[in-house]
């Protein structure tokens, strides 16, 4: 059984619990994060599952990720980005308005070691966790892109009909 399904199972056993609309399961060092879409966000401590309250998470989450194996990623539903830290508890450490990306909504949002991934329908952003870059020439005409995924060298942005990798070293 994977690791993930191993740990909903779990959930549900022990504590009767039906968790909906999960939106991601992160991993921090022992501490494995289970995010959901309105339910709030849990810490699966051996058999059971914790609520965290993160401070500024009044809204529905959009998507989740983790960035440099240290911070949990949120994007809400109005659009800010969220930055907690789980080496400290999981404190707000940083917030990315929506107004610094033009007011544009968050399609989807990866994260690894190296870079935050992010992409709206106009544009594609990076961020190396000092400065936020944008790039508004990856859409190929008319195909609106709707997921992105992220390695150590390589970023892919999918669209039903094209995927469009881009080297980042």
């Amino acid at each position: 059984m994977q690791i993930k399904q191993k740990i909903l199972f779990d959930c549900f056993k022990q504590n009767q619990f039906v968790l909906k609309h999960l939106m991601g399961i992160e991993r921090f060092g022992q501490k494995t994060i289970v995010i959901t879409e309105n339910q709030g966000v849990y810490s699966y401590e051996k058999t059971s599952l914790k609520r965290i309250r993160l401070t500024n998470l009044t809204t529905d989450v959009y998507r989740s990720t983790s960035f440099q194996g240290r911070y949990l990623i949120i994007s809400t539903v109005k659009g800010d980005i969220l930055f907690y830290d789980s080496r400290a508890n999981f404190k707000l450490v940083k917030t990315i308005k929506k107004s610094a990306f033009f007011h544009e909504s968050i399609i989807d949002l990866k994260g690894n070691d190296h870079y935050l991934t992010f992409i709206t329908s106009k544009r594609l952003y990076i961020w190396d966790g000092k400065k936020l870059k944008s790039y508004n020439d990856y859409q190929s005409g008319s195909d609106l892109f709707d997921r992105i995924n992220i390695n150590e060298k390589q970023l892919a942005i999918y669209s039903p009909k094209t995927i469009i990798r881009l080297d980042l070293v």
